[in-house]
C-alpha cells in the first residue's frame, strides 16, 4: 500500500522498536486487522509492548469510549495505553 512503512530504530540508550503507519481511509477492518496483529505479537513475545495510535486519537479508547473510567479523558490519556502480552493496559 502505497505510505505504508516499517521503521526499525535502535537508538543510543534507547531500547530498539518498530513504528509504523498505515493508510488506509475508511476502512474500519484494516483497523482492528493491525489490532489483531500487535495482540498476537505481543502475546507471543512478552516483554514487548505496543501503542496503537489513530489520527484523531487513542484508537481503543475511542472504541472503548463506552466502557471506560470517568477520569480517562483525551487530556488525560496521554502514553497510559498498551497492549502488553495480549492484553489491554492502562495506567492509571
Amino acid at each position: 500500500m502505497n505510505g505504508d512503512h516499517i521503521l526499525i530504530v535502535p537508538a543510543r540508550g534507547v531500547p530498539a522498536h518498530f513504528g509504523g503507519s498505515a493508510v488506509f481511509g475508511d476502512s474500519v477492518e484494516d483497523e482492528w486487522f493491525i489490532l489483531y496483529l500487535l495482540l498476537q505479537i505481543t502475546q507471543a513475545f512478552p516483554e514487548l509492548a505496543a501503542r496503537l495510535e489513530y489520527n484523531d486519537g487513542e484508537f481503543l479508547l475511542i472504541e472503548a469510549a463506552d466502557y471506560l473510567p470517568k477520569w480517562l479523558n483525551p487530556e488525560s490519556c496521554g502514553n497510559r495505553v498498551f497492549l502488553y502480552r495480549g492484553e489491554l493496559y492502562i495506567l492509571p
